[in-house]
């Protein structure tokens, strides 16, 4: 009875085959450096690969001699992969017959697999080995590595069969695998807190004298160059790093190298209030306080502004670092862009309230598109709750009101902004110090007075309605601090009112 080992390569766990037990051989199929492809050469290529040499098929002798012999091994490549060059390998080993004999027998090029005859020598003493390495070849149809979603490597086996000899038996019940190929993508990012305490680290804040147009830091030493506890107009998102990957072309012969010089970053998220963002040069850090200070900076990156997104083009590293798309580009090489986001401090700005992970697209002007994923680039809240009423009456056949309920221990403030259907936007101030665990009911048209707005002869208008404090986590801000809207018919009926969202 013999004992089948495995042997351990550098950086792979190499395979042990699964043998009769009366063979006297131990065997092994590595890949000791397999190439890892470009996504974006692997798509450009069309599936068609060079694969370097590197993959290597081990038998050692575990007993004193052997007697003369060969064996068959197949290589077989994965499911809708063939060969498209004649595959050729060479033997070597004391096991192996005098000279290295190996045949080609089946297969080949335009097939899935190829098979070779090998030779083993007789009489040889234990402990001596007989190796089958491929060398490198090239194959079509390698489609799946150059996509950026799983499966993003591929194995090839081998088989060994029909031994002769009455000592060297070869013959297996299942094949070993080694790694053949794998992909990463040429461009890809990852995100950081931010260099002056972003991501996380500001509020959208809605007390009275702001109504939800600034930021405010609320940890640590501020953010944008302004002190903690401040209203300014910056956030500071975090930082994001492109990295250009030394990952190889379809020849793996070298790096993969882009045709385009730059490339561009687009964020998703909810940008309404937010009137310009930029990312700062590489290597530069901070966000500055101010918009113009920040563009003002050498390399700094301004983005495009449209609806759910925010585009930022041309990003090679700018003057501060090596270009990422340049001869010298990849290594690899990462760039940090700080992405600074600036209110226009004149409208409600819009929540983030979750981290917005995947919220970066890279792509370049002429390579596939990569989206991997990030851990997040963006979280900002309001500190309190927000609610929009978007159709109030303050009429005297229908009079509106709102009802405020505050299910907090604490006494609360409310503001309100109201926009009514022709006129001028004012606010006011709803509640000074609602008591814990109290309610109220304050009629729309007390708030538009206060306000010093004119209803006009319909008497409707739209308003927000802010109720500062530490309370708005996502999903918990209208159980602690409850605003609706009710109507008064003519007869008495109370009706609810349907009311907007949190902005």
């Amino acid at each position: 009875m013999f004992i089948l080992r495995k042997t351990a390569i550098a950086g792979l766990a190499a395979l042990s085959l699964s043998v009769l037990s009366t063979a006297p051989f131990a065997q092994t199929f590595t890949n000791g450096s397999p190439a890892t492809f470009a996504t974006q050469a692997v798509t450009a290529a069309s599936g068609a690969l060079t694969i370097p040499a590197g993959l290597i098929h081990t038998s050692q002798a575990t007993t004193a001699a052997s007697t003369a012999g060969n064996f068959l091994i197949t290589f077989t490549l994965p499911s809708g992969v063939t060969f498209s060059s004649a595959p050729t390998a060479v033997v070597s080993g004391a096991l192996c017959a005098p000279g290295g004999t190996i045949t080609p027998t089946g297969g080949g090029a335009g097939a899935n697999s190829a098979t070779f005859s090998v030779t083993v020598a007789g009489a040889v003493a234990s402990p001596n080995n007989c190796s089958v390495a491929l060398n490198g070849f090239t194959v079509a149809g390698a489609t799946a590595l150059g996509t950026t979603t799983p499966p993003n490597s591929y194995n090839i086996s081998e088989q060994v069969a029909a031994s002769t000899g009455t000592t060297p038996s070869f013959n297996q019940a299942t094949a070993s695998k080694a790694t053949l190929a794998t992909s990463a993508s040429q461009l890809t990012y990852f995100t950081l807190p931010g260099a002056s305490g972003g991501n996380g680290n500001q509020v959208i804040d809605i007390s009275g004298s702001i109504l939800g147009k600034q930021f405010k830091t609320i940890l640590g030493t501020g953010t944008c160059g302004n002190a903690a506890g401040t209203d300014n107009l910056c956030a500071d998102l975090g930082t994001l790093v492109l990295i250009a990957n030394a990952n190889s072309n379809s020849t793996a012969t070298g790096p993969f190298k882009f045709t385009a010089t730059a490339a561009n970053v687009t964020l998703t998220g909810n940008w309404s209030g937010i009137g310009s963002a930029v990312l700062s040069a590489p290597s530069v850090g901070a966000c500055k306080g101010t918009a113009s200070a920040q563009t003002a900076v050498t390399g700094a990156v301004s983005g495009t502004i449209s609806g759910s997104t925010i585009t930022f083009t041309g990003l090679n590293g700018g003057t501060v670092v090596t270009n990422l798309f340049g001869a010298t580009g990849y290594g690899p090489t990462g760039v940090a862009y700080e992405v600074c986001l600036y209110a226009g401090g004149t409208t409600l700005i819009g929540s983030n309230p979750v981290t917005l992970a995947n919220a970066a697209s890279i792509d370049t002007t002429t390579q596939a598109d990569t989206t991997p994923p990030g851990t997040g680039i963006a979280l900002y809240n309001y500190n309190g709750v927000v609610q929009q009423l978007l159709y109030a009456t303050a009429g005297t056949s229908y009079p509106g009101y709102v009802r405020i309920v505050n299910n907090t221990a604490s006494p609360i403030q409310v503001f309100a902004s109201v926009q009514p259907d022709g006129g001028t936007t004012g606010t006011a101030q709803v509640e000074s110090a609602l008591a814990g665990f109290s309610n109220d009911l304050v009629p729309v048209s007390t708030i538009a007075t206060n306000a010093g707005v004119t209803l006009g002869a319909n008497a409707r208008t739209a308003m927000t309605l802010f109720a500062p404090g530490p309370v708005g986590t996502p999903g918990t801000g209208s159980a602690v601090v409850g605003i609706s809207l009710l109507e008064v018919n003519p007869n008495g009926d109370v009706v609810m009112m349907g009311s907007g969202t949190s902005p």
